[in-house]
């Protein structure tokens, strides 16, 4: 891990309670939102959707900067995405926004440890 020094990478993690049965369109909708809104949304890094052994979905959104993930959350657009997200969820998400102080990297498993791996899964 190292401290993050070159750009000023910002995101939010939101914590959402789906709606019984809903979890496949939202999925169905983050898969939306990566083909339709992100060639659009300037700055947009990345997003990842959990399923939580706990229970719920926590949804995890990287930009560049503060501002680029300002400017998509003031974005028209975007507030037609949320609604139909808010739709399929049983509460407001909880929002969590900030600056990623810190990356992580794991390097790629040694041939000997995808064997290992593979053998563990058969």
């Amino acid at each position: 891990m190292h401290h993050k020094e070159e750009r000023d990478v910002y995101g939010t993690i939101a914590r959402l309670s789906p709606k019984p049965g809903a979890e496949a369109e939202i999925i169905m909708g983050m898969e939306d939102w990566q083909r339709e809104r992100a060639p659009k949304v300037r700055g947009a890094v990345g997003e990842y959707l959990f399923k939580l052994d706990n229970g719920g979905l926590m949804l995890v959104a990287l930009f560049e900067d503060k501002e680029s993930y300002v400017a998509n959350a003031e974005d028209p657009e975007q507030d037609a995405w949320y609604r139909r997200l808010r739709e399929q969820l049983t509460a407001d998400p909880e929002w969590n926004d900030g600056e990623i102080l810190a990356i992580g990297r794991l390097a790629p498993a040694s041939p000997t440890q995808e064997s290992a791996q593979a053998t563990a899964e058969v």
